[in-house]
């Protein structure tokens, strides 16, 4: 039992830092959701499979760094915590915009820290947008 825990415990906390990160992801989501007023079934079952599989793929990297060392395989990182990078990375995108589009003003303090926010402007309007500010300039 002392040898697997050195492997467990550093895995067991990633895994808790990524479940936090899928959380408030999934919270800013739902807030920004509300807050716009398209909230789908279908958009959060599509996010939900998303995180599913993130997960797995986290459990694919805890099963590949206990594996590959027992079949000869030596990396010189761990698969799973360059995984949890990855993952971590990404959800603080897509945390940070949500965050963005839920309070702009926010969006305007962040998008100096994150290039991923940007307040609203002509550069990251939607198409419909950008023709209806059109024909009310003319």
């Amino acid at each position: 039992m002392e040898t697997i825990l050195p492997i467990i415990l550093p895995q067991a906390r990633d895994a808790i830092i990524i479940l936090g990160f899928i959380a408030i992801d999934i919270a800013t989501g739902l807030i920004k959701a509300a807050a716009l007023g398209n909230y789908t079934s279908e958009t959060m079952r599509k996010g939900l499979f998303h995180k599913v599989a993130e997960l797995l793929a986290f459990a694919f990297g805890l099963l590949a760094d206990f594996t590959f060392p027992i079949i000869g395989v030596k990396l010189p990182v761990s698969v799973a915590r360059s995984i949890a990078v990855y993952l971590c990375v990404m959800e603080s995108g897509s945390i940070t915009e949500n965050i963005g589009q839920i309070n702009p003003d926010i969006a305007k303090y962040l998008s100096g820290i994150f290039e991923k926010i940007k307040p609203a402007s002509p550069d990251n309007e939607k198409p419909e947008e950008i023709n209806e500010r059109e024909a009310d300039e003319e």
